[in-house]
Order: structure tokens, then sequence, then C-alpha cells
């Protein structure tokens, strides 16, 4: 299958390392100049569980023109999705998927707005991807991928992606409906993600504060309020202890991007992800503050570099 993924990073080089060890024909897009001659230069480096994966995925840059791709996987921060997809239209057909596995509420929509809506995929990971330079990233290889079609009828097709993906080595599952999925992943990035980068500390470092699972807990509950309005019920306990295994587990040493961005003075996905969730809240009448601290809080960050003390 002739696959596009939209962001070189953590996750995109990752997946784009095993899509092509499983025989694909693989492209990244990719705009940074110095992501872009590692790759072109070495390729990709990837750890996945016990596998040691070394591709070298053919390298685009935004538009850049060929023949259309079977399915575009976007990678990139929530905030590029609508410029990504502006980038790669070259590379897009009147047969072309677009799934988004992207984190964040909001994706979709922002997709829709390039895509007809008979083609746009949304979906979850659980599988995560640190990058040590530019072209090299270790993964524990755990982890889950769901996804459908914005349509919610699992076609023929929609399944054909599925098959690439687990004939790569993920879990991967295609069906009609992913929206508690998506939720559930919010809530949990919204708990430990936000904490991680407030306090420039990896997932673990969250489990060790002494009110960092209690705060954990609290953004937890209240996004499962805002979801509630929205007919998707999560269960705050079972997420909490989902926390728990993530953060003394497999996750305790790596560091979310969007702890990585507040390192290196970079934007983060706040708005899609804290912001998010105040978004929904007040589209349903309702308060989300402590979502809504933690967002204020990263975007002062963010709009301070210049002045922080080191």
């Amino acid at each position: 299958m002739n696959i596009l993924v939209v962001g070189a990073g953590a996750m995109g080089q990752l997946f784009g390392a095993l899509l092509s060890r499983a025989g694909n024909s693989v492209s990244l897009l990719e705009s940074d100049q110095r992501t872009i001659v590692a790759l072109r230069e070495d390729g990709v480096h990837a750890v996945f569980g016990d596998d040691e994966i070394v591709e070298q995925p053919d390298v685009r840059i935004p538009g850049d023109s060929g023949d259309p791709v079977d399915l575009v996987l976007l990678l990139t921060k929530a905030f590029d999705t609508e410029q990504a997809l502006d980038g790669a239209r070259n590379l897009m057909g009147g047969d072309t998927y677009v799934l988004t596995l992207q984190n964040g509420l909001g994706n979709a929509d922002r997709i829709k707005r390039h895509v007809p809506r008979g083609r746009v995929l949304v979906g979850v990971t659980t599988y995560f991807s640190d990058r040590f330079g530019l072209n090299s990233v270790v993964s524990a290889g755990v982890g889950d991928m769901l996804f459908m079609p914005l349509t919610e009828v699992v076609s023929p097709r929609v399944e054909e992606f599925a098959q690439v993906f687990r004939d790569a080595g993920f879990h991967c599952v295609a069906r009609s409906n992913v929206w508690t999925e998506i939720w559930k992943k919010v809530a949990v990035d919204a708990a430990m993600s936000s904490i991680s980068a407030v306090c420039r500390v990896p997932c673990g470092g969250v489990g060790i504060m002494s009110k960092g699972m209690d705060l954990c807990g609290m953004i937890i509950d209240e996004t499962a309020m805002v979801a509630h309005a929205y007919g998707i019920e999560l269960d705050g306990t079972e997420l909490k202890n989902a926390l728990r295994r993530k953060i003394f587990g497999p996750e305790k040493d790596h560091v979310p991007s969007i702890t990585e961005d507040v390192i290196s003075c970079r934007r983060t996905e706040a708005g899609s992800i804290s912001g998010g969730i105040v978004n929904k809240a007040h589209a349903k009448g309702l308060e989300a503050p402590y979502n809504e601290s933690m967002f204020c809080l990263l975007r002062s960050i963010e709009s301070t570099y210049d002045l922080q003390l080191s």
C-alpha cells in the first residue's frame, strides 16, 4: 500500500519504519530541514519492543507532487493539521483516505475542511515513542490502535487499512465507534501530560509528587463530567487505575510530546487537550476549572519562554 506519513516526529518515524518494514511504499512528509537531511542520509532507526529496525522511507517536503497515495496518516501537532494537509495536497487524490491519530479533541473537524467526510478516519493509539536525536526513536512496543470512519461504516477498504497496520506489528482494530476511547485518551493526557509539562518531569515524576495523583484524579473526573454531556460515559476509577499503570509501568520514563515542547520552548498542543476539554465544556454551558487552570498555565509558560529563569 502507498502511505504518506505526515509529520516525522517520534510517532511518525515509528509508524513509518514499521509500515515500511512490512513492505508498504512509505513516504514521510516533513518540513524541518535538519530532520529531512538526517532521514535522507541515514534513514529511521527504531526500537519497537525487542525489535531493532532500520528503514529508509522516502522523504517528502510540503508541496511535493506525485502519484496519489492510498492513505495519509496524520501525526502532526493538532494546530498544524490544516497547514499539513495543504502541504500534502499534491499527493492526495479522489480515493485517498486520511487517518488521524493525533492527540486531543477537534481533529476531525479540522480535517473535514479539506477532505470529504467519507474519506476521513478518526482514531486513537496508546502506543508511545520517544525520540533520541533527529532520526532515532524508541518504543516499548506495547499498545493498541483503534480507528473508525466518520460515516461509522467499516467498509472492506477500511478493514484493509486496519490489516495493513496489523501486518506491520500494531494491535489495530477498525470499528464503528471509537469516541469513548478518544475521550479516555484525552482524559489521561489532560492529567498526566499536562502536569508533566508544567513540572518538566517524565511521566513517572507525576506519580511521586505529593499531590500529583490527586490533581490527576480531579482532572480525570472533570473530563468524565464533560464527556457525559456529549453522551460519552467514562469510568473515572478505571481511568485512574489505567493512569497509575502507565505512570508506574512502561511509561515511567516517557517524556510526553507536550513536555518536550515546553523544554524546547515550542508551542504546545494544550489548545486541543486541556483547552479542547474546556471548549467542549463551555459549548454545553459547563465549567471545567481544573482543565482550564492547566490550559492557562501552559499558555502562560509558552508566552514567557524568553523571560523564564534557568
